[in-house]
């Protein structure tokens, strides 16, 4: 099990030396897969080869797919260039936290919904964020949502924080047919009991069962709130993947870094940059004001029920809901198996792919998650024609596009490395076993894209028509 460093009670400033490496570290994970590509790129250019052959021809067709990333690559990078590595602001919401306290006006409803399947994952998780809200004086109540009955199975809570279990009836259905968690987030919601509350504000963070809380997304809620637009906006921020057994699966472990990547780029990029969910959302860490989650509710079908999460967000948007980016960051775990990522992979596809098409949305809301999606499904390519092209020793293509390509491909495992980074950072490991781990996820991102391809086209093939719980 990982044993992870970041978050004290008591916040202590960060030294320059701190700073400075943080800086050094987080750039060279932006710079270093995009040096390597180029550097690729120019041995290969510096001997160029006549386009005399079948093979130049066929290449030539093929080599568009190192375009997929022309979206994702540089909405990223703006992202990383404009707002760097996060650590600084952490850090400096995490003392303002500290001298200020929580705004006691303010209630945050912490909202775990399962299946009630994994409950050891549930249970470890709702007692590690109570302990932390207590200790951080937090005004805040818990509400675990599950199908199946859990209580049971939970320990005592911490006496200042406020647990509610809400169990949905086998019987209960929306008016719209909801179904799976979209069904579950309904059901909390109509029975939703706020309770001395009349003269404060309501947030809810809605988390997955393996989400952790920590003190940096604490201190990230609470500089959130200080802006009044923001009392009336959806927020979302960084998800590290390292809270539990970080490692033990070293191919899953490097399929899920970009995750953390994307949220600090494209994701950082649309929320706190252009205020949109071009792209969707994620359904964890998911920050909405009572009073928007009342106006756009969970009943969103049985079509959106596969991802909820993104079927929200994009009608909120086009009620014309504000979004930014909540500072800080949470934990949780991976998949435990490939296939299980593969069946993770997929449901996402199949509920965008719905998405995309549902004329309930105007098409100017639903227009930049198409565009993404296309991309999406055919970037993971642009690794591989890379591999077949290093093979087949070149092939004629011109300059210009030689280097662009090489700047997208080595942007897109940027995402990669800036992920492992992050989530490599907070660990209580030796420096030796992080630069092994770290060079060894820089090195499968080839296999890690492979991985995708297949869960790219087990999706488009066999579609996932209902809502499948995978074991984290």
């Amino acid at each position: 099990m990982s044993t992870l460093t970041s978050g004290s009670l008591r916040p202590a400033a960060l030294s320059f030396t701190h700073r400075y490496f943080d800086l050094l570290f987080f750039g060279f994970s932006l710079v270093f897969p995009v040096c390597f590509y180029l550097g690729l790129t120019y041995f290969f250019v510096a001997q160029p080869n006549p386009f005399d052959s079948l093979i130049d021809g066929v290449m030539m067709v093929f080599k568009l797919f190192w375009y997929g990333g022309i979206i994702l690559v540089p909405s990223s990078f703006l992202a990383f260039v404009l707002y760097g590595s996060p650590l600084g602001k952490n850090q400096q919401n995490l003392l303002a936290l500290e001298a200020e306290g929580w705004n006691e006006n303010y209630l945050l409803n912490v909202v775990y919904v399962s299946k009630g399947v994994n409950v050891e994952a549930l249970e470890r998780s709702v007692t590690n964020s109570e302990t932390l809200l207590k200790q951080w004086k937090i005004s805040a109540q818990v509400e675990v949502v599950t199908d199946l009955p859990v209580a049971k199975n939970f320990t005592a809570g911490a006496k200042s924080i406020k647990r509610t279990f809400v169990q949905v009836p086998t019987s209960y259905q929306t008016p719209n047919g909801a179904l799976y968690k979209a069904r579950a987030l309904q059901y909390a919601l109509t029975q939703r009991k706020l309770e001395n509350v009349e003269a404060k504000q309501v947030f809810n963070l809605h988390l997955d069962e393996e989400s952790q809380l920590t003190p940096e997304v604490l201190a990230g809620l609470h500089e959130f709130l200080k802006n009044p637009q923001n009392h009336s906006s959806v927020g979302q921020g960084e998800i590290k993947y390292n809270a539990y057994n970080y490692g033990e699966h070293k191919l899953i472990t490097a399929i899920d870094s970009i995750r953390t990547g994307d949220d600090l780029g494209r994701f950082r990029f649309q929320l706190k940059l252009l205020h949109r969910p071009l792209f969707g959302l994620h359904g964890s860490f998911l920050l909405i004001p009572q009073t928007v989650e009342e106006r756009i509710g969970f009943d969103l079908g049985g079509k959106g029920s596969i991802t909820e999460d993104a079927y929200f967000a994009l009608l909120a948007a086009d009620k014309g809901i504000r979004f930014n980016w909540v500072e800080g960051f949470i934990r949780e775990q991976s998949p435990f198996t490939l296939r299980d990522v593969l069946r993770q992979r997929r449901r996402w596809i199949s509920g965008l792919e719905i998405l995309a098409a549902d004329p309930i949305m105007k098409l100017s809301t639903r227009l930049p998650l198409r565009i993404n999606l296309v991309l999406w499904e055919i970037a993971w390519i642009s690794i591989l024609i890379t591999i077949v092209n290093v093979i087949v020793g070149g092939s004629y293509y011109p300059t210009w596009l030689s280097y662009l390509a090489g700047f997208l491909t080595g942007g897109y495992i940027s995402l990669y490395t800036v992920g492992a980074y992050r989530n490599l950072r907070d660990l209580d490991w030796s420096g030796l076993r992080k630069l092994y781990t770290y060079l060894l996820i820089f090195l499968l991102v080839p296999l890690a894209a492979l991985v995708e391809a297949v869960a790219v086209i087990y999706a488009l093939l066999y579609p996932m028509k209902t809502f499948e719980v995978v074991k984290k």
